[in-house]
């Protein structure tokens, strides 16, 4: 059988993906082809591909439907392919955003004169076809991750419009979907946002996180308040701003009006960046490997630039390095730590090795030396990575779920108990599943995971994890110095902060009982308080009184026997009273954070037997069950958190 000339490695005619951009690997058999034309027949956009050592990636950009493609090399060698996309409308989308000074002059920062001369108008139009390219690339490059590893054709959204794209200079009249970005025109002035004292790269500024609290001010001023009404601590806002007015103020070599931060508010998810290397991101899709082959040197040639971290020295480094930045935040955003390699360290200095066949020399920190790879095709171990923690929590991200997921309606609960001879950490989320368990170096600040369990097809039932082999072995590390983190399917995560307390505070006895210890929900302000129920057939209960107001006071667990009552917390004069016709407490439901804002009991037939009281939206949801023996709390002028005791 003769060998196509012509063939696509990473995906079959006719595929489905529910990326809008994709990267194509190919690899073409005739050694005298040196090009590729990339044709979309539905939109007659054209892309020329370099192809080297017999290979090529292509970043296509796709519509709905059927999207036939040809392929045409420069010696004519023709292969038609075809990929369908569907847009999934009904993501969370990922706001993004390009905020801009009161008296703005709507420039951004560039080494090159003719491009500084240019109009406010111009460089805003730039700004905002950069930033779209800028999400196509993310979602691309994200898509190619998840689908290699195993995670389907998956990626993040962006927030879309239909509109006339300007991203093709053959065809600046194209209509489609593109991804919109709101413009923030903010309250704060050029002068403000430019204080020295709010730059982040600044070690004497007085409030390095001012960015940040100005982003989010803005996006909740957005379009007069409308837009943040639609979402709330239940449901936040996912968005990623750029600053348009950072400047490179050579003088003190610092970078003004920009902060790479990414986290958020219980209503706002936010990643942040200034604009001091959108110069280098391609305003054309036609332009993206004339950029990530450029190697011509940006710093001290023309107007001064910043070289981020040193290693931004050239066209393709700035390229690589301020956009891998950028969705590095976008990744803490979405939830992500960092990480021991990846995005999420700083391996995205060689993101465009993703989305290109060869590289060209760089001028960076160690770049030529360390890094350059020449005469032989990029293997994806050559690429920067999204970490195998980071891939597994997109897969279980409400922004990347796909039609084919199961979806979980009601909050799951995820349980961990320590075996009664103290030598396994038994975990268990019956409804959704266990997908990962990460364990964690307490001697780096970040809590790095330096070991970790991950579970494709989530687990429901119960993982047993030898501590000395499964936990301390795996992650090479001493017990005094680890923590673990749990994730579950739909389910908020647990974290145990100090495995060789929690081990330590595992059990305790009460009354010549012993009792062991669920973790502790919300935090530990005061000495805990511990109460049993009472023995035998003595904990039915009649009456619950819940002492709350903004978050939970206290508790009044009172018995149809007439046993003395479990009293948790603070009597307050606000309360709610629910009585009860003789039942058992099988489980809780409460909300927590820095306190415990809410909480809810049902019985062992999991029908509730009071309403959820307190701040109904606040913190987060976790679920407290199994053969519950008392409840433990911390206190102080309300309750701070709070426990199951077995």
């Amino acid at each position: 059988m003769t060998k196509e000339n012509i063939e696509i490695l990473n995906y079959l005619s006719n595929d489905l993906t529910y990326s809008p951009c994709i990267i194509i690997h190919g690899k073409v058999n005739n050694p005298n082809d040196k090009e590729i034309i990339v044709t979309n027949v539905n939109t007659a956009v054209t892309n020329v591909f370099e192809i080297n050592y017999g290979f090529f990636k292509a970043t296509i950009e796709l519509v709905p439907g059927s999207n036939p493609l040809i392929f045409t090399t420069n010696s004519n060698h023709i292969l038609n392919f075809a990929i369908n996309f569907t847009p999934l409308t009904s993501n969370k989308p990922i706001h993004l955003c390009l905020l801009v000074a009161k008296d703005s002059p709507l420039k951004y920062d560039t080494n090159d004169i003719k491009e500084a001369n240019l109009s406010g108008e111009t460089h805003l139009n730039l700004a905002i076809q950069k930033l779209q390219i800028a999400g196509r690339l993310a979602q691309a490059y994200t898509n190619e991750q998840m689908y290699r590893n195993g995670y389907s054709q998956r990626t993040m959204q962006f927030v879309e419009e239909f509109s006339t794209s300007k991203l093709y200079r053959q065809d600046p009249n194209l209509s489609k979907s593109n991804i919109k970005i709101h413009i923030l025109r903010s309250s704060y002035t050029t002068k403000e946002i430019l204080n020295p004292d709010i730059a982040q790269q600044n070690p004497n500024g007085k409030n390095r996180g001012k960015l940040f609290e100005i982003a989010i001010e803005e996006i909740n001023k957005y379009d007069n308040g409308r837009l943040i009404k639609n979402y709330s601590s239940a449901n936040p806002i996912q968005a990623a701003v750029i600053f348009m007015d950072t400047k490179y103020d050579s003088k003190n070599n610092m970078i003004l009006g920009h902060a790479a931060l990414g986290g958020g508010n219980d209503i706002v998810k936010l990643a942040i960046f200034g604009s001091h290397g959108l110069y280098c991101w391609p305003s054309y899709f036609e332009d993206l490997s004339a950029i990530m082959l450029n190697n011509n040197r940006v710093v001290d040639n023309g107007l001064p630039v910043s070289n981020d971290n040193g290693e931004a020295g050239t066209v393709f480094e700035t390229f690589s390095t301020t956009l891998g930045a950028f969705i590095h935040e976008i990744g803490h955003s979405l939830t992500l730590p960092h990480r021991t390699y990846g995005v999420m360290l700083r391996d995205y200095i060689v993101l465009h090795r993703s989305f290109m066949s060869r590289e060209v020399s760089g001028r960076g920190n160690n770049y030529t030396n360390n890094k350059f790879i020449s005469n032989r095709p990029f293997v994806p171990n050559d690429e920067c990575p999204w970490h195998p923690l980071d891939l597994v929590r997109f897969r279980n991200h409400e922004c990347f779920k796909t039609p084919s997921d199961v979806q979980l309606l009601n909050k799951c609960s995820t349980t961990c108990h320590l075996s009664r001879d103290r030598k396994y950490l038994q975990i268990q989320n019956k409804t959704g599943g266990i997908y990962a368990i990460e364990i964690q170096d307490l001697k780096t600040g970040d809590r790095l995971s330096k070991g970790w369990h991950i579970y494709q097809e989530p687990i429901r039932g119960l993982i047993s994890l030898d501590i000395e082999r499964d936990i301390l072995k795996h992650a090479n590390l001493d017990i005094q110095n680890t923590g673990i983190e749990i994730y579950g399917v739909n389910s908020s995560t647990i974290t145990i902060d100090n495995l060789k307390t929690y081990i330590e505070d595992a059990f305790i006895t009460i009354q010549g009982v012993q009792v062991s210890k669920s973790l502790l929900y919300g935090r530990k302000t005061n000495d805990i308080v511990c109460c049993l129920f009472p023995e035998n057939n003595n904990t039915k209960i009649n009456k619950i009184i819940i002492y709350h107001g903004g978050a939970i006071d206290g508790i009044g667990i009172f018995f149809t026997s007439g046993k003395p009552p479990v009293l948790l917390g603070n009597q307050t004069k606000d309360f709610t009273t629910f009585i009860i016709q003789d039942q058992e407490i099988g489980k809780l439901k409460i909300r927590t954070g820095q306190w415990v804002d809410a909480v809810q009991f049902f019985n062992k037939n999991n029908s509730p037997i009071t309403k959820m009281v307190g701040n109904t939206t606040g913190g987060s949801e976790h679920v407290i069950e199994g053969d519950i023996r008392g409840l433990y709390s911390s206190s102080s002028k309300w309750m701070d958190g709070i426990g199951a005791l077995y």
